[in-house]
């Protein structure tokens, strides 16, 4: 599935946040000192996070991991587009847990 497909059916069939804007994201590079990829960008310029199975508490989105995210972290996927369509498959189930 390409990504865009993926990312209406995020849309479409789960929970997703308003878009982030495009200020938003640069802004939360600066403070990070890194960019996105183009598949998390796409990602959060179609929504702002989104809870893929059931609707949770509301949160601060766009948070990458709280804004503490390691340095280094276990490969889970290859890409972000692997990643999701991989959650998406899994109902509910958290692969990377494993």
């Amino acid at each position: 599935m390409t990504l865009d497909t993926l990312l209406d059916e995020v849309v479409r069939a789960h929970f997703p946040r308003p878009p982030a804007t495009a200020e938003r994201i640069a802004a939360f590079e600066e403070r990070m000192g890194w960019r996105l990829d183009a598949d998390l960008r796409a990602f959060y310029l179609r929504c702002d996070g989104a809870e893929l199975f059931k609707p949770l508490p509301d949160s601060n989105p766009f948070d990458a991991y709280h804004e503490t995210y390691p340095r280094e972290v276990r490969r889970i996927a290859e890409s972000f587009q692997e990643f999701l369509s991989r959650a998406l498959r899994g109902s509910g189930h958290l692969y990377w847990l494993e």
